[in-house]
């Protein structure tokens, strides 16, 4: 089967293969769509492995529209569910996520064709400069602000903060795109920074209501037209199941029987053009691990206020992952600090140990940028490790709200760091009507 070649760099913590990995998706649905771009961002950075493969599995040799059907959160457990099993194994593979094994640096990866140290958007929180805040970027907001309203209500303009733009701006002129998004995460959040305002962001509710709104997209007017399309399909409902019920719950399998179900029902709609001219590729943004209430990496509170103050509380979280802003003059008694706390559960780098974890071209990477973000200290866990911080018990609201919240941080499963299971995403390619064809017997 086809798959990354992840190597070992220390106990169950692998290096992110950077030439078959979801980097290469977008630029590789370009090419299958039979486009012609010479634009050096849209060319495969290493196209053999990844094209040699699709060309041999997708029976069709041209495509006039394209959908990515990205959904977060789900690696090798998707092994379980016979469908998918019989997808990835017939027409697509494996791929490499990215570090940090994050929704928001991933899913930019796979939207930029870049790693995350190139397109800047380095974690879950982080640390932006131009605003001088830590900030969650799925939600835009900063818990540290005096009134806690989103950036861009603020009139700042997330998209900025990106290294690298996104490749669907460079071809508005040959392709038309859509982004359907779930409803509740349309226009906001971290959708602003991917999806701008003048892109066409579509909010669904349900998958059978966002399938029937691709259909609506594909077929109007399509005969008449000679126009790619190119949609992006995005569901996190794996995710949140995972993180709160476990990727190993019945939940999770229930979930996926639904959305087979979905495309089942509502790809009899579509009409027989459609189905053979539109390609489907699956993508995910990264794995997840279900972490042991034996292996936790455990902050008291007179540690962690110290460690805010020494970093300024520039503190940035990425799951399983964590990175400090430490003073130069700091960061010998911090990593001495850190190594007692974490002990065997994990590992501690500086930015400069991790050039090779962040991009293939390490000596090219603008280390001093990376480090304004997303700091210069990084505790990595190993396989099934976890964090556990104070309760917030110093703050002064003991609203329900609060409470709420902390009963919340503990995920059941999650991610962020790199093993196996966190870098190991599926895919694969087929035309909708294969999909539909494999769906009804499977």
């Amino acid at each position: 089967m086809f798959q990354p070649e992840l190597k070992e760099f220390d106990q169950d913590l692998y290096f992110p293969d950077h030439k078959t990995s979801i980097t290469s998706l977008f630029p590789l649905a370009i090419r299958l769509l039979d486009i012609q771009e010479t634009k050096k961002d849209l060319i495969l950075s290493n196209p053999s492995r990844l094209s040699t493969k699709l060309t041999k599995i997708i029976t069709s040799s041209t495509f006039k529209h394209c959908i990515i059907w990205l959904v977060d959160g789900i690696g090798t457990e998707i092994n379980q569910i016979s469908w998918m099993k019989a997808l990835i194994n017939k027409h697509g593979g494996w791929l490499s996520s990215v570090f940090p094994t994050t929704t928001s640096s991933a899913v930019t990866s796979i939207l930029t064709g870049v790693t995350p140290a190139r397109h800047g958007i380095l974690g879950t929180k982080t640390f932006i400069p131009e605003i001088g805040s830590t900030l969650n970027l799925l939600t835009l907001r900063t818990e540290r602000a005096k009134f806690n309203i989103p950036v861009y209500d603020a009139g700042i303009k997330p998209t900025n903060w990106l290294w690298k733009r996104p490749l669907h701006e460079f071809l508005h002129d040959k392709v038309q795109f859509y982004h359907l998004i779930m409803s509740h995460l349309v226009n906001s959040g971290f959708s602003k920074i991917i999806y701008p305002d003048d892109d066409v962001n579509i909010g669904y509710w349900v998958p059978h209501d966002g399938i029937e709104r691709m259909r609506l997209i594909l077929e109007n007017n399509d005969e008449a037209s000679s126009e790619n399309k190119m949609l992006i399909f995005y569901t996190n409902l794996l995710d949140s199941v995972s993180h709160h019920f476990t990727k190993e719950s019945s939940l999770h399998g229930v979930i996926l029987e639904m959305m087979k179900e979905a495309w089942i029902t509502m790809l009899s709609r579509f009409n027989s053009r459609t189905l053979e001219n539109t390609l489907l590729i699956l993508a995910s943004d990264h794995g997840q691990i279900v972490p042991s209430p034996k292996e936790v990496v455990e902050f008291d509170e007179q540690t962690w206020q110290s460690l805010l103050e020494i970093t300024g509380h520039r503190i940035s979280f990425s799951g399983r992952t964590l990175h400090f802003h430490v003073p130069n003059e700091k960061q010998s008694d911090v990593l001495k600090q850190l190594e007692k706390i974490v002990e065997n559960n994990g590992i501690i780098k500086t930015t400069d140990d991790l050039k090779e974890i962040l991009d293939n071209d390490p000596s090219s990477l603008d280390l001093q940028a990376i480090e304004q973000r997303m700091g210069n200290v990084h505790v990595l866990l190993r396989e099934n490790a976890t964090f556990s911080f104070p309760t917030h018990s110093s703050r002064k609201s003991t609203s329900n709200k609060n409470i709420i919240q902390d009963q919340f941080r503990t995920f059941l499963s999650t991610h962020g760091s790199l093993t196996r299971d966190e870098l190991l995403t599926p895919f694969f390619a087929i035309s909708l009507g294969g999909f539909l064809d494999t769906l009804q017997r499977t």
